[in-house]
C-alpha cells in the first residue's frame, strides 16, 4: 500500500526492479504520481509506470 509517509527505500526499488525489470529508475513524474496516489497499491504503481512512464 502506498501511504502518505511513503519513501523510496531500497526494498521498494528492489520490488520495482523485479516487477518492471532492470531498466526501472525512479523519475520525478513517477515519484510525483506515487505521492499523489496514496491509498493505492504498489501493483497499481507498476501498472501506472508501464503505462505512463
Amino acid at each position: 500500500m502506498i501511504t502518505d509517509s511513503y519513501r523510496n527505500t531500497q526494498n521498494v526499488r528492489r520490488f520495482f526492479k523485479i516487477q518492471i525489470g532492470p531498466e526501472f529508475k525512479f523519475n520525478r513524474p513517477f515519484m510525483a504520481w506515487l505521492k499523489k496516489n496514496s491509498g493505492l497499491t504498489f501493483g497499481d504503481a507498476v501498472v501506472a509506470y508501464r503505462t505512463f512512464f
